[in-house]
């Protein structure tokens, strides 16, 4: 989806590598599963849709004050729902 972070911004499509995944989220037979996964493997290796070039730090700044803070540095699973402040002593 355009414009949604970690949703496949570089807009790789492979239909045989859709099916692969597909097929192997719901494999239950253990061997036939592990070939979809090797096969799997063996598309995003020939192909590389991806190649990061670099690793990035990440960094989360609060204060002792910030109680139930759930947020993390990418912000991947953050919410600041149930967080508050305290007063300071």
């Amino acid at each position: 989806m355009k414009g949604v972070p970690w949703s496949n911004g570089a807009g790789y499509s492979n239909p045989e590598l859709d099916e692969v995944m597909e097929a192997a989220a719901v494999e239950t037979d253990r061997a036939k599963r592990h070939a979809l996964i090797v096969r799997w493997q063996e598309i995003v290796q020939e192909e590389v849709p991806i190649l990061d070039l670099l690793e990035i730090d990440w960094i989360t700044v609060s204060s002792t004050r910030v109680r139930k803070l759930t947020a993390q540095g990418d912000g991947l699973y953050a919410s600041l729902a149930d967080a508050y402040l305290v007063e300071a002593s």
